[in-house]
């Protein structure tokens, strides 16, 4: 069961006084703006920090505690704009100024009126890769970090890339939607009124259209940005400092929260992994039903319980409040503040219901392996071999249809598949009804055995629960870009190394990270796999030329095959544990 309720400050609270528009002078000479929230009682207090690229006052997000909140409960809260954007001046970029600018942040902090010197850091997604840079500057008085839904232990696995293909939709309408209208009030002029243009496009759908990258970056826009981005990803990934590697440079207590349908799951387990890999305690976890920006207890087709709702959380506490249950343990040194709280908490879907462990994966957890098989069964043992053909088409993908997405062209969460299932290049694979439940709980992957006529093409393997009534809804999936595979087949793409070629009609091993899920299928259904090579806007869909998405200006159709059984194996791998 998850861990007890614990009492914290947050049900002291105090008056709370703001102070707003505050100059914070970089080591360069910028000036960044910040507002200050102070407790009107008697100090020091500890200070914690947000710093944000969408305006101070867009700090809201689901299961985040309001600076007012937390300042109540007895912490200077600073909300700070980055660098060049809304009241603070400057350049923005994708994250090379974060470290030096959180780390100048921290130190002026510490020195703030009735401050005590002691600093943590909070927030979600971009507000949890500046922590992390800034945590590898190792400031002075920074005690304890919480990111939620964090993106950036690696550019190439979900952040901008996944398997080698591009983030299209995510990256698409952050640029243009989020970053795009405080950039193009501070351009003016006709760059503003491109950008107008874009933001309308966006709305309509108009820029999800399917079309050579290139031919969309012109002009100094956020989507011409955008696509200079996506032409040199080596290079944006040396400027979005990520933490892959650089785990034990990190100490300080880490809480990291995550959501299984979250598009930076990969990253925020990784993260988890590597401190955990690096010796560091203490790291904690809390994942939920939840998506990058939904944190309720319902998501896509699903309720999942009020249990579910960050509101809730029984019969644990309410997240936000766990932010300051976290703060009181790790800056306040109360020790006794997390002394019978569980260090992972995960929500398992299907049962829906909150389970603790020591550590993820589960100790328990055994692993268990699935065989697809010609006839479209899902099994426990080796098939004979054999093969099922289908045909792919770039100009006709198939369309995404929730799962981990960060796109309002095709919202995240468990939506049913079925409108997939009548496509020609959707193929499936299901188990018996299952006859007790069978709880996964762990990281997902595939190995594919497959071949394509074409010169390059991409392969999606996604995992999903068939209710009795047919309903089928997605738990985890992956894609890798053929050619961009490492010698032994893996996804998950650094920019490091050269493609692979891809010989046509040759078979090629291929192996899929699907992330990983908490998720028990229920007695009566049906694990469910299914094969393509596309989803659409979510990932930009492969020409199969061997040309990348920047200059495809011709596509072709691909004939793909999955090689089945015997010698070539092509299976999911699940992480088990008793239910």
């Amino acid at each position: 069961m998850a861990s007890a309720p614990q009492q914290c400050r947050a049900q002291r609270p105090f008056p709370v006084a703001v102070d707003r528009g505050i100059g914070v002078r970089m080591r360069d000479g910028i000036r960044l703006d910040a507002d200050v929230y102070r407790p009107e009682g008697d100090g020091p207090w500890p200070v914690l920090i947000m710093r944000l690229p969408y305006g101070k006052h867009v700090w809201a997000a689901q299961g985040v505690p309001s600076p007012e909140t937390v300042a109540a409960a007895g912490y200077i809260v600073v909300v700070q704009d980055v660098r060049g954007r809304f009241g603070s001046h400057g350049t923005f970029s994708y994250g090379d100024v974060e470290g030096p600018d959180g780390a100048d942040t921290i130190a002026w902090a510490r020195t703030l009126p009735d401050a005590d010197g002691t600093v943590g850091t909070f927030g979600p997604s971009f507000l949890a890769q500046v922590q992390w840079a800034s945590a590898l500057q190792h400031p002075e008085g920074l005690r304890s970090i919480l990111p939620m839904v964090s993106p950036n232990d690696s550019a190439f696995d979900g952040y901008l890339f996944r398997g080698g293909a591009i983030e299209f939709a995510s990256r698409l309408e952050w640029l243009v939607g989020a970053i795009g209208p405080d950039a193009a009030e501070r351009a003016g002029g006709a760059v503003a009124a491109q950008f107008a243009r874009e933001a309308a496009d966006l709305a309509s759908g108009a820029l999800h259209r399917i079309r050579p990258l290139r031919t969309l970056a012109e002009g100094d826009t956020a989507l011409a940005h955008g696509c200079r981005i996506w032409e040199d990803p080596a290079a944006l990934a040396a400027a979005a400092e990520t933490t892959r590697g650089r785990y034990a440079e990190i100490d300080v207590p880490v809480f990291l929260i995550g959501g299984w349908y979250d598009a930076f799951l990969g990253s925020t387990l990784a993260q988890y992994a590597g401190m955990r890999q690096a010796g560091r305690r203490p790291v904690h976890l809390v994942v939920g039903p939840w998506s990058h920006m939904e944190a309720g207890s319902r998501l896509g087709e699903v309720d999942f319980g009020p249990s579910a709702s960050h509101e809730s959380m029984a019969p644990d506490i309410p997240l936000g409040t766990q932010h300051i249950r976290w703060f009181d343990a790790t800056v306040r040194d109360e020790a006794r503040a997390l002394a019978e709280v569980t260090p992972v908490r995960l929500f398992v879907m299907g049962e829906n219901r909150w389970r603790s462990f020591d550590a993820f994966p589960p100790a328990e957890a055994t692993a268990l392996e699935l065989y697809l098989a010609a006839d479209g069964t899902l099994r426990e043992e080796v098939p004979e071999s054999g093969e099922i053909a289908y045909v792919y088409d770039p100009q006709n993908p198939a369309p995404t249809v929730g799962g981990a997405t960060l796109a309002m062209a095709s919202p995240a969460g468990p939506y049913d598949q079925r409108p997939l299932y009548d496509r020609v290049d959707v193929v499936g694979f299901t188990s018996a009804p299952l006859s007790a439940s069978l709880t996964v709980i762990g990281g997902v992957s595939a190995t594919l055995y497959a071949a394509t006529d074409g010169t390059d093409t991409d392969f999606v393997v996604r995992v999903c629960d068939v209710a009795p009534d047919g309903t089928s809804l997605p738990l985890v999936d992956g894609i890798v870009r053929a050619s961009l595979r490492d010698d032994f087949g893996h996804s998950g793409w650094q920019g490091t190394y050269e493609p692979c070629p891809v010989e046509p009609g040759r078979v090629h091993e291929y192996r899929i990270s699907l992330w990983a899920t908490a998720h028990t299928f229920l007695p009566g259904h049906r694990v469910r796999v299914d094969v393509t090579s596309s989803s659409f806007p979510r990932w930009d869909p492969n020409p199969n030329t061997g040309a990348t998405a920047w200059d495809a200006d011709r596509t072709r159709v691909a004939t793909q095959r999955i090689a089945l059984g015997a010698a070539t194996p092509s299976r999911v791998h699940l992480s088990v544990v008793p239910s």
